[in-house]
């Protein structure tokens, strides 16, 4: 019967970690020129900087234990772009010599918002939502034209005992690397 007990609140805690819904928005975008010559081709060397590390409410920042990996993955998906608008983009370490800079700042908080609390302490019966405001920032500037701009996500939430059907819906929205594409190629299309 103990056993039955310990089985049933652990099923049941694994349950209602799937009362969330989830998604990441792009905030900031450029809105496309109606005139613009989308310009085939570019060459340049750029640089990449990333600060990377995760926001508690309770214990501070701390640094993301898989920022190596995390890194490659935003390098990868750089290329991917530049690749695809035709640019012959060379990556260098030295920022004094770049033409192009990137800089992500990735600082995902990983609290609860006190509403949250809220919903957790009634078991999911209280609903709640809330936005985690700026969790990833990219930043890009185009030094010999002298533009920058910086693109931010946000991530919304909705909790609630009655969305545990639906959590699967959080893994079809775009993905941080997805935004993070999307963001460089409308600079790239409106700089």
């Amino acid at each position: 019967m103990r056993k039955m007990n310990l089985l049933t609140i652990v099923c049941l805690a694994a349950m209602l970690q799937g009362c969330t819904i989830t998604y990441y928005e792009l905030r900031d975008e450029i809105a496309p020129k109606i005139n613009s010559s989308k310009v085939g081709g570019c060459d340049f060397n750029y640089t990449f900087s990333m600060d990377d590390y995760r926001r508690f409410r309770t214990i501070g920042n701390q640094p993301n234990p898989r920022a190596v990996e995390d890194l490659q993955k935003y390098v990868m998906a750089t290329e991917k772009v530049f690749t695809k608008r035709g640019c012959k983009a060379n990556k260098i370490e030295d920022q004094d010599k770049s033409e192009f800079k990137i800089d992500v700042l990735r600082t995902p908080q990983l609290s609860a918002l006190p509403q949250e609390w809220l919903t957790g302490l009634t078991v999911g019966v209280i609903p709640s939502w809330g936005t985690r405001y700026g969790e990833y920032r990219y930043t890009f500037t185009n030094v010999p034209l002298r533009k920058d701009k910086s693109y931010y996500v946000d991530r919304p939430a909705f909790n609630h005992i009655i969305l545990f059907p639906f959590f699967w819906l959080s893994f079809l929205g775009p993905n941080e690397i997805e935004l993070y594409e999307r963001a460089l190629t409308n600079f790239l299309e409106n700089s």
